[in-house]
């Protein structure tokens, strides 16, 4: 396993959960 995918990854779903934290805030 590539620990750089993994930290990649994470980084993307952190990204995805803000966006959609940001969504719930402009609702």
């Amino acid at each position: 396993i590539n620990e750089e995918i993994i930290r990649r990854y994470v980084r993307h779903q952190e990204k995805q959960e803000r966006v959609e934290q940001q969504q719930l805030a402009l609702d």
